[in-house]
């Protein structure tokens, strides 16, 4: 079982506490459901903490100039690399605090 199967387990398991919560606020039992409460908040704090540590333990990917990048069925490519101080039209512009670096999708 991979970190990713876990993270699924537990994402399901949250959903299968979060509509048996409903289901039981609606009929009544309220000692139960607030247990089932706790519990669904325990899990929603691990997947959540699960999902920050993934993040910040992997590291970012840097691929080279007309390298495929391919996830299932759909690849991805680097082809031309642009920065921009400001994105949208000159009477609308979009601005930040950085630089925005622009991704286009090659003509076909």
């Amino acid at each position: 079982m991979t970190i990713f199967d876990l993270l699924v387990v537990l994402f399901l398991a949250s959903v299968v506490a979060l509509v048996s919560i409903l289901i039981m606020l609606v009929r009544g039992p309220g000692p139960a459901a607030k247990r089932l409460f706790l519990l669904f908040g325990g899990t929603s704090v691990v997947y959540l903490g699960i999902v920050f540590i993934t993040a910040a333990a992997t590291s970012q990917a840097i691929i080279a100039f007309n390298q495929e990048e391919c996830f299932d069925e759909m690849c991805f490519s680097v082809s031309q690399v642009q920065t921009s101080a400001q994105l949208g039209s000159s009477s609308s512009p979009i601005s930040a605090n950085g630089v925005f670096y622009v991704v286009r999708r090659p003509d076909r």
